[in-house]
């Protein structure tokens, strides 16, 4: 499937052995590589035009606002982690094996996450509604709810299993484009709370039943079939740990937004939240790379086991130096770039986006690990990884972000992301050390 195997061994001439090709030269030769390379342009073009909108819109509902909008949002994502029960690993599984057989279990994924969606958007409205805070509060969290459904009704994973990330990333851009321009067009200074949640959900609501029926159609399947509900219980109990593992790695990832908003109040977390979505390009980029990485993980393992664990290592430390590279570059300008994209009532989170921008970085090796033991069918480790991370830094969070600076909250998640590295590397580790003697 297009692979590039590296041979020490000689020719048919008798000449002598072949030379081990370049690391980065085998990368970009590799399907990943190509894939990966092929797609990256449209995906950093979709998250260019996604800063110059959000950059906008940010200064248009100011620091209180976005910190509202941007709480809601993130509460809405670590719910649509709760409720998305781990089905996309184990799906990429079944249509990376068997086609024919997975196409049976795409009805009823899709009928049982719509079932979701909209009982959580229908508590998530009642719930919002009953809560005792001001008007105006109150609706950028009702906006939220439908956001929410969206969220849940994820299709990501039907690209990855097809290796179609190129497509994924053409519909991002149309997307990301979409809001921006409206953004542009209808938000002035002193926009009402809540209108970027606004847009976001007519936006979504319109992409959303273009692809459900592209989906349909490139399947020819029907998505809501309720009598196949019963087979989503055959992912629900394959997809316990992948499930476990997305809801505390989520929570690892975005506790300090909702902490710094609730501790701290909505202008602290304003301004958290505008260094927090400036990074957000480069996660997308990660997490891109990622998606796109996990199939051919799954390849590389049944290939060459050996082969497969140095790619890991060796990917995992690029993407830790390539953050400290960046964050040479990019400290020193931060201030002036932060004014000139957000403005003068953003500038004390200036010191606040070099420090995350980092740790997305460092956050990748953890990836890398997490979902190579994903490819070799040890779902359990990463939930022994992150979980008990997940408690410490809780309990962390909650002491030190009332004492400490935004600037020193963002180091912590650094650092958590540090010692995640080593209990995930270790893990990865031990659990391949086998292959490694075996293929040695």
């Amino acid at each position: 499937m297009g692979e590039i195997h590296v041979t020490e061994s000689s020719d048919s001439s008798g000449g002598p052995p072949a030379p081990k090709k370049a690391p980065i030269a085998e990368f970009l030769k590799s399907k990943l590589g190509r894939n990966f390379t092929g797609s990256v342009l449209w995906h950093v073009l979709a998250r260019l035009v996604q800063v110059v909108g959000m950059a906008y819109t940010t200064r248009c509902l100011g620091p209180t606002a976005i910190g509202h909008s941007g709480t809601a949002m993130t509460v809405a994502t670590c719910l649509q982690q709760v409720l998305g029960f781990g089905f996309e690993i184990a799906l990429v599984r079944h249509l990376s094996k068997n086609r024919a057989s997975a196409l049976e279990l795409l009805p009823a994924v899709f009928t049982f996450r719509m079932l979701m969606a909209f009982s959580g958007a229908l508590i998530w409205l009642a719930v919002v509604w009953m809560w005792d805070i001001p008007p105006v509060v109150r609706q950028v969290w009702l906006w939220g709810a439908p956001n929410f459904a969206f969220l849940v009704l994820d299709y990501n994973w039907v690209f990855q299993a097809e290796e179609r990330m190129p497509a994924l990333t053409r519909i991002q851009l149309w997307l990301t484009a979409t809001i921006s321009l409206l953004s542009l067009l209808l938000f002035r200074p002193g926009q009402e709370p809540g209108s970027d949640l606004a847009l976001w959900v007519l936006v979504n609501a319109a992409f959303g039943i273009v692809l459900w029926n592209d989906i349909q159609r490139r399947f020819k399947v029907r998505l809501w079939d309720p009598s196949k509900l019963g087979r989503a219980w055959v992912l629900l109990r394959e997809g316990r740990p992948m499930w476990l593992y997305n809801v505390t790695y989520w929570i690892h990832h975005t506790l300090q937004v909702p902490l710094i908003y609730f501790l701290e109040g909505p202008d602290e977390g304003g301004l958290y939240r505008s260094a927090a979505q400036l990074v957000m390009p480069a996660q997308a980029v990660i997490v891109f790379f990622l998606l796109a990485a996990y199939p051919r993980m799954i390849e590389w393992r049944q290939r060459n086991p050996a082969q497969y664990v140095r790619r890991i290592w060796l990917m995992s430390l690029g993407w830790f130096l390539a953050g400290w590279v960046i964050f040479g570059v990019v400290w020193p300008f931060s201030g002036p770039v932060y004014q000139l994209i957000y403005g003068e009532k953003f500038a004390g989170a200036a010191t606040i986006f070099p420090v995350l921008l980092l740790g997305k970085f460092v956050a990748a090796p953890n990836g890398m690990f997490l979902w190579a033991l994903f490819a070799d069918h040890r779902d359990w480790a990463g939930i022994k990884c992150v979980g008990p991370i997940l408690l410490l830094e809780t309990v962390v969070n909650l002491y030190w972000i009332p004492v400490l600076s935004l600037p020193a909250v963002a180091w912590l998640s650094v650092a958590s992301e540090a010692l995640l590295i080593v209990l995930t590397g270790a893990t990865f580790f031990w659990a391949t050390r086998s292959l490694v003697r075996q293929t040695g």
